[in-house]
């Protein structure tokens, strides 16, 4: 695994967690909070680590293909993979009554987005053009 790929995926884990730690911390606050909140916000959470570490993965393997539309396939390929699996693990969210479905929906979409669109304001080697 490439070194950038290793350091994004844990920058990202990181940050979402703290952001569905803070939906969690919402949620308390405005709707009754049991074990399926905390275990759909966890479940949300892993997939989207997973997602954001296979799509590295995939941007980094079709890098090295030589042939564009190799590339742009291995690509395609993946896209359609990690949307099974996020519909796999929707399914999973809404059959089980140990997750709770709205905050696994929370968990796995927008911290991973919010973490790349802040990336800019919570670190320094990309505040400074990426010398650090």
């Amino acid at each position: 695994m490439d070194p950038v790929v290793k350091k994004e995926t844990l920058y990202v884990a990181g940050v979402s967690a703290v952001i569905c730690l803070i939906a969690q911390i919402i949620w308390r606050l405005f709707q009754p909070w049991d074990g399926s909140v905390l275990w759909g916000g966890v479940l949300g959470w892993a997939y989207g680590v997973v997602n954001f570490l296979l799509l590295g993965l995939t941007v980094q393997k079709a890098v090295g293909d030589g042939d564009q539309l190799t590339a742009k396939r291995r690509l395609q390929a993946s896209h359609t993979m990690r949307m099974v699996l996020l519909v796999l693990v929707f399914i999973l969210a809404f059959a089980l009554p140990c997750f709770n479905w709205i905050m696994t929906l929370l968990c796995a979409v927008l911290p991973p987005q919010l973490a790349l669109r802040l990336g800019p304001f919570l670190r320094r080697d990309l505040r400074k053009g990426g010398k650090e």
